[in-house]
């Protein structure tokens, strides 16, 4: 199984559907599948609620809901399992540094960190990132597709 954990909702997208329009679509295209066979994964954020802005500049993030959430994905999983997390505050929440591109084996379990797949990153504006993230689940993670 393949877990997709994102940081929040955004302001213009549904708390209940994690990673789903913008940001699912082009996960969807990183990894290589149909967006609907996408969705069909498990997709959870770490955080229930956009918290709104942070004094200003950026978003609000709750970071002891997010180390709670974190805790229950992990005690939810299993050795063959994956866990891809998006963005810098997915990642920090489950205790790792934020390495983009990285398997990370954490107490048995294998997690992908990716940058955050939203329109705002640029990091996947780069071919060679794109095409590095798309062998990576072919090569890797096929069978868990």
């Amino acid at each position: 199984m393949i877990i997709f954990v994102g940081q929040q909702p955004s302001k213009a997208s549904q708390p209940a559907e994690a990673l789903a329009g913008i940001a699912g679509r082009r996960l969807a295209k990183l990894i290589g599948i149909p967006y609907q066979r996408y969705l069909m994964h498990y997709r959870v954020n770490v955080n229930a609620r956009f918290p709104g802005a942070k004094n200003g500049k950026g978003d609000g993030f709750d970071m002891l809901e997010g180390v709670g959430k974190a805790k229950e994905l992990t005690d939810l999983t299993f050795d063959e399992d994956l866990i891809v997390l998006c963005g810098a505050r997915g990642t920090r929440v489950f205790g790792l540094p934020y390495e983009p591109m990285k398997i990370v084996v954490l107490r048995g379990i294998k997690h992908l960190i990716l940058p955050h797949p939203s329109g705002r990153n640029r990091y996947w504006n780069h071919p060679e990132h794109r095409n590095y993230c798309f062998a990576l689940f072919r090569n890797e993670f096929s069978k868990l597709l």
